[in-house]
């Protein structure tokens, strides 16, 4: 019951941050973004992959990353919470609930960020385990175009 509440509250708040037009028109981090990876084929292509991982950073500083499982499309929250801008190139993420990993409750994590264009984004994070920053890719939701130039 608790999890079909928590979903239901996802998707209004999801619907009302797609009603605002500074979230949509953002070129900033605000926005939903979707994880992405870079792979090279034997011909030494590149060819960029999109995860069913997303990732949206609310205008109120609040934040959620969930999936859409590929086989059954169940989307599973993974965790939320709160960020803080803290420079042009960093930010805070605390952390309020993490599902897939109860240890991290409460906890806070600094990330550094570099908007490649207004449409993708370089984010990482540091891994206490391995001692090391962990990059990842993200490529903004957009909005569908209009077909036929219909407004």
């Amino acid at each position: 019951m608790k999890k079909t509440i928590f979903t239901v509250a996802l998707m209004v708040v999801t619907c009302m941050a797609f009603a605002q037009k500074e979230f949509i028109e953002s070129k900033s981090l605000v926005g939903i973004w979707q994880q992405a990876q870079a792979n090279q084929s034997n011909d030494g292509q590149i060819k960029l992959i999109k995860t069913p991982v997303y990732k949206v950073l609310n205008t109120d500083n609040t934040y959620v990353l969930f999936s859409i499982g590929s086989n059954d499309l169940t989307t599973n929250v993974s965790h939320w919470g709160t960020y803080k801008i803290t420079s042009d190139s960093t930010f805070t993420e605390s952390v309020t609930r993490h599902y897939t990993s109860p240890a991290l409750d409460k906890s806070e994590s600094q990330m550094r960020f570099k908007l490649l264009d207004e449409n993708a984004l370089l984010m990482e994070y540091y891994n206490d385990a391995n001692k090391k920053w962990i990059p990842e890719l993200w490529i903004r939701v957009t909005p569908l175009k209009p077909l036929n130039n219909v407004n």
